[in-house]
């Protein structure tokens, strides 16, 4: 996953999530990895399937808890994410447009 391969990713994780993990703590991580796939990819009612599920674990991890709490913070920012991609968003290397920010031309002397 960390190479852009995020279909090879997922179909691992799906393969992860159906053995039967011993702890709560384990299968939070992999719900937790696909909702992050699902948000990267703008998947955005997957991903909250996956978030009800961890709410529904009892997870005594602090770290995985501390990462659910800033997953709920994205998923609830996803309004302000869906309106800066229509305005033309910020790609690869890229400055963010400017409403109405058309070049200015010269005086002439």
């Amino acid at each position: 996953m960390a190479q852009k391969r995020t279909e090879e990713g997922e179909a691992w994780l799906r393969k992860a999530q159906e053995l039967k993990l011993p702890t709560d703590n384990e299968r939070a991580m992999i719900e937790l990895q696909l909702a992050s796939v699902h948000l990267n990819k703008s998947r955005w009612k997957q991903a909250e399937v996956h978030m009800r599920n961890l709410k529904q674990m009892r997870i005594t991890e602090p770290t995985i808890k501390e990462q659910i709490v800033q997953m709920e913070k994205v998923l609830q920012q996803q309004g302000q994410l869906k309106a800066a991609g229509r305005m033309g968003g910020m790609k690869a290397g890229q400055m963010p447009l400017k409403p109405g920010s058309k070049r200015r031309r010269p005086p002439i002397r």
